[in-house]
């Protein structure tokens, strides 16, 4: 840095950084936009720095502001997604819920009281919104089909047409769609609109 501060980024344009990140994961199409963001949250900041000499201890408090507030805007921001998102079922929507709630939950243990509120709050907001008391979301029921089928078959007898083959195959791994495998547990939507 050489005490050249010009490409220093505030708090507050680190904070917009992360709301044109945002902005561009949820515009993305095929992309899930919360899990996006928590693989943000859990990235990996390389090494702390050692040592007891003052310029180290000045080194790991910035990397621990650092991380911490890349974090934060991480989760801020995945729990701002999640409430917009569209979830393919009620299970997935409650998985993603809890999944965030609980890295707000630590977050929330290590903040000062001018930002508590804040974050209780869209906490608060997401445990209301994500699925949502109006959301009408398909359960993930278990299917075992009784021999084998090819996946436009058994994507047929499910759901009365073919459209949601590819969640059948994505959602159960299944390589080959021309053998679906009898007597396999299979995990499905109940139904699809």
């Amino acid at each position: 840095c050489h005490g050249d501060t010009t490409n220093v980024r505030s708090v507050t344009s680190f904070a917009s950084l992360f709301d044109e990140l945002r902005a561009s994961v949820v515009a993305v199409e095929n992309i899930d936009p919360s899990a996006a963001l928590l693989g943000i949250y859990h990235f990996n900041p390389g090494t702390r720095p050692v040592g007891l000499a003052p310029a180290r201890l000045r080194e790991q408090a910035n990397f621990d502001a650092v991380k911490v507030m890349i974090q934060r805007q991480a989760i801020c921001a995945a729990a701002g997604a999640a409430i917009v998102q569209t979830f393919d079922s009620y299970q997935a929507a409650v998985t993603r819920r809890s999944e965030i709630a609980d890295l707000l939950d630590d977050q929330l243990e290590s903040v000062n009281d001018d930002v508590y509120p804040a974050l209780y709050e869209l906490r608060a907001a997401l445990v209301e919104a994500v699925p949502g008391p109006d959301t009408d979301l398909p359960q993930l029921q278990k299917y075992t089909p009784p021999v084998t089928v090819p996946s436009l078959v058994l994507a047929y007898r499910l759901y009365g047409n073919v459209t949601h083959e590819a969640d059948v195959l994505a959602r159960n791994r299944i390589v080959n769609p021309g053998f679906v495998p009898g007597n396999v547990e299979l995990e499905v939507l109940s139904r699809v609109d």
